[in-house]
């Protein structure tokens, strides 16, 4: 329960972080890193929590339907970037991003 409250809190004020314009540059960086390592511990404590509740059950009841899962959802990102990765323009990735020195390697 104490990781989906922090969950919960950490999103809340990202939430409200978004009215705040003028945030120093320092300040939004280390908002940043600390959401994402407290969130990392979280998620950490919940697959955890699942796998030690899962591991009283049988394994086909319990374990390999959540690694199906955990599995399907990875899958499910990756083909996820690859089709939003495709439908962009590569010209605008290599433009923004980067150069050309002269020196015949990027």
């Amino acid at each position: 329960m104490v990781p989906l409250s922090l969950y919960f809190v950490v999103f809340l004020c990202q939430a409200g972080a978004v009215l705040w314009i003028h945030v120093p540059p320092r300040l939004f960086y280390t908002w940043t890193i600390g959401s994402l390592a407290l969130c990392g511990i979280c998620g950490a404590l919940a697959s955890s929590g699942i796998v030690a509740t899962a591991g009283l059950f049988v394994a086909n009841v319990a374990m390999e339907p959540y690694l199906a899962g955990q599995s399907a959802g990875g899958l499910g990102v990756a083909v996820a970037n690859f089709v939003a990765s495709s439908l962009e323009d590569p010209q605008d990735y290599w433009s923004v991003h980067c150069y050309d020195d002269g020196s015949g390697t990027n």
